[in-house]
């Protein structure tokens, strides 16, 4: 019994080992030259019935928003949203941030180091206006 736990527990590290590995070539794809990306389209391919690569635009929006979305989105709010707009938000996410806390404070499967925590990470992130 011994050596089938600990062969299975050897061959789990290995599957999750490799799965990690994938995981970080994948994220990187994009970034590699085109036999790469065509290989990645292969795969999608197969897996999603994906005909052909996104525009290269689209891929550039994307990675754009995922990087920097909220400074991109800061940006955007600075120039398009009035003073009056900016209190409205804030007001509407200061009441979110306070039926949060509410929320948390009542929850009786969570334990009062977690609730502590939660509650504190909501107070700061309420000070980074």
């Amino acid at each position: 019994m011994f050596r089938l736990i600990s062969e299975t527990t050897l061959f789990l590290c290995r599957v999750i080992a490799n799965y990690l590995m994938w995981r970080a070539v994948f994220s990187v794809t994009d970034y590699l030259h085109a036999e790469v990306l065509d290989r990645q389209l292969h795969y999608e391919t197969a897996l999603w019935g994906m005909r052909e690569r996104q525009s290269r635009w689209r891929d550039c929006v994307r990675f754009t928003n995922y990087n920097l979305g909220v400074a991109v989105g800061s940006m955007y709010a600075r120039k398009y949203f009035d003073d009056l707009s900016r209190r409205q938000a804030r007001r509407i996410v200061s009441g979110i941030r306070h039926e949060m806390v509410k929320i948390i404070t009542t929850l009786d499967w969570m334990d009062d180091a977690t609730r502590y925590v939660q509650v504190n990470n909501i107070a700061v992130s309420d000070n980074r206006k």
